[in-house]
């Protein structure tokens, strides 16, 4: 496995040009939602979720482009989206669909400041779509707005009252505003309904250890860790609570994985970050594979390898590199991984040798007989046909 990953890093850096076109930011990120034109006083003042766009005037092409650009966020091409929904406000002024969209592509992009002027954009011409602007109460709280955020929740709640991620960001507000009883009772009550069970644990774990209630703590800390075993905040609260009670031995082995996950967060962050940017660089998405690898994280690497071999310069040889995917995935225990892996190396890379003679291996290994007998007869073929080892 080590012989492939040096073979694609070496491929990457004889791509020196490519990489400098990589660095120039897309123009579309430079632009702020306050150049925008503004739509006339109550364009769009009745304007609800179940409205039709060609009864406001609004052009079909425009209305199918907002429908197609969600795919483009789904796949988190963001400058793309942007440019798209750009265009679509420079021709329709406060169109209420684009602006939810653009909202919540800056917020993805953590531009927390442009989001917020967003939605309050949405709010103002549209008053009935006040419910899809969750995301401006987390830009609240990101900004350290904590009031505002905490009465933005506040609406969505009278709006929403049993969604658990509106009474999620409450809590947190109120946690951030001194109301700390308050936020354990929200928490509290969210983990009764099973809802946000992760964000619940981590809270209340939390209140109570800051309170010098460690013992209350330690069910929640211990819990989270099986929940959310990559979290970086799970195993710094679990490592602080058993070093409050005493626990050094098991401490000391909670620091040493914090360490090992916070230094894989920080990274992936980074990495995260840059392709919000820059979508598809491909030497960003094979060092997000070896992150997760390394951590063991088998859903992180799931999500990643498809993108990493979409991306894929002509250089970096794909046979290697689907080879490379199968490894990853065997050493991770991924028996649905390794079937999706091994039908794709057959099926991209059906007259190289290098692949029959991993997919003999590999069928061996999963005692998939009849397959591992026609890899081999494959292997035969190809040898005796001269295609290189």
């Amino acid at each position: 496995m080590k012989g492939v990953v040096v073979a694609i890093v070496c491929a990457l850096l004889s791509l020196p040009n490519r990489a400098q076109e990589r660095s120039e930011l897309p123009a579309i990120l430079g632009r702020l939602p306050t150049e925008l034109p503004r739509a006339e006083a109550g364009r769009w003042s009745d304007y609800g979720a179940a409205s039709d766009l060609a009864l406001y005037g609004v052009k079909r092409e425009i209305a199918e482009e907002l429908v197609r650009v969600r795919e483009d966020y789904l796949a988190k091409r963001y400058p793309r989206v942007l440019e798209i929904l750009f265009a679509a406000l420079e021709t329709e002024p406060d169109l209420p669909e684009a602006l939810s969209m653009l909202g919540l592509t800056y917020f993805r992009l953590r531009r927390y400041g442009d989001a917020a002027e967003v939605y309050e954009r949405l709010i103002e011409a549209t008053p009935k779509l006040l419910y899809r602007t969750l995301a401006l109460g987390h830009c609240y709280y990101s900004l350290g707005f904590y009031e505002r955020a905490r009465d933005h929740y506040l609406k969505l709640y009278a709006l929403r009252p049993e969604d658990g991620a509106v009474q999620r960001g409450l809590a947190l507000a109120r946690l951030r505003l001194g109301e700390e009883a308050d936020a354990l009772r929200i928490f509290e009550g969210l983990l009764k309904r099973g809802a946000e069970v992760s964000e619940s644990h981590y809270w209340i774990g939390r209140i109570y250890f800051d309170g010098g209630e460690s013992a209350k703590a330690f069910p929640h800390a211990e819990k989270l860790i099986t929940l959310e075993p990559f979290d970086n905040r799970a195993w710094y609260l679990w490592m602080q609570v058993l070093y409050d009670l005493g626990r050094e031995e098991d401490g000391r082995a909670a620091e040493d994985r914090w360490r090992e996950i916070d230094r894989a967060t920080q990274d992936l962050r980074k990495i995260d970050a840059s392709l919000a940017l820059q979508p598809g660089r491909f030497d960003l998405l094979s060092r997000k594979v070896e992150l997760h690898r390394e951590l063991g994280n088998l859903e992180g690497v799931r999500e990643a390898l498809p993108l990493m071999l979409a991306a894929r310069p002509e250089e970096v040889d794909e046979v290697s590199l689907r080879i490379f995917a199968l490894d990853v995935l065997a050493a991770l225990g991924d028996p649905q991984g390794m079937r999706w892996a091994s039908r794709e190396l057959e099926a991209n890379c059906p007259n190289d040798l290098r692949t029959w003679q991993r997919l003999e291996l590999h069928y061996g290994s999963v005692r998939q007989r009849i397959d591992q007998i026609r890899a081999g007869r494959r292997v035969q073929e190809l040898r005796e046909s001269g295609e290189r080892e």
